[in-house]
């Protein structure tokens, strides 16, 4: 009999404790807010279940499709019970393709959070981030017939150059990515 009234105390002290704990976390307070600015959502020249047409080198062409894009506001960690936070809106951007097999993500967030604010990976393998906002890498690149103007070109410095990885892509703001080359030399040029 003790023993199960020890057992119901200790219920009811738990309870107690948890209800004192919650009420002494003060709400979180977002100190600032960043959205992107029109000319940087205007960045991603993509739409939702869009195909886009590349050529491999090797001489086949294939469509990569674009899955998903996602306009989100996101904030940064908090990891104590009232931290404060900063709020940032953030574009992301999923492509993919079957064969050959390509997953493809570009982010934007805007500069004024982060200078560096587009970021792209492919399978899995990050490219250097950059800002989108400054002046192009290249003014102009001449792929095949085409010729593209005002071209970002992002490098995956992590690639181990004995396994074939992404190791360049060539961005621009028009177009979206031109081509994505790999660490044998091949590549994947967009041919629309």
């Amino acid at each position: 009999m003790l023993h199960a009234k020890i057992k119901e105390m200790n219920k009811y002290l738990i309870i107690i404790i948890l209800l004192l704990i919650g009420a002494c976390c003060k709400d979180s307070i977002e100190l600032k807010r960043y959205l992107l600015t029109d000319t940087e959502k205007s960045v991603i020249p993509y739409s939702n279940n869009e195909k886009v047409r590349f050529a491999h080198s090797n001489g086949f062409e294939f469509d990569i499709s674009v899955s998903n894009i996602t306009i989100s506001l996101e904030r940064t960690e908090t990891e104590h019970c009232g931290e404060n936070y900063i709020s940032f809106e953030k574009i992301l951007v999923n492509l993919q393709s079957n064969t050959p097999e390509l997953y493809i993500n570009i982010s934007i967030v805007p500069f004024e959070y982060y200078n560096d604010n587009m970021s792209i990976s492919v399978n899995s393998y990050y490219f250097d981030s950059k800002p989108i906002n400054s002046a192009p890498d290249i003014d102009i690149l001449k792929l095949g017939d085409r010729i593209f103007l005002d071209v970002y070109e992002f490098t995956n410095e992590n690639c181990d150059p004995a396994i074939i990885c992404p190791k360049t892509v060539f961005f621009n703001k028009n177009v979206g990515i031109i081509q994505i080359k790999m660490t044998n030399d091949e590549t994947f040029t967009i041919t629309d």
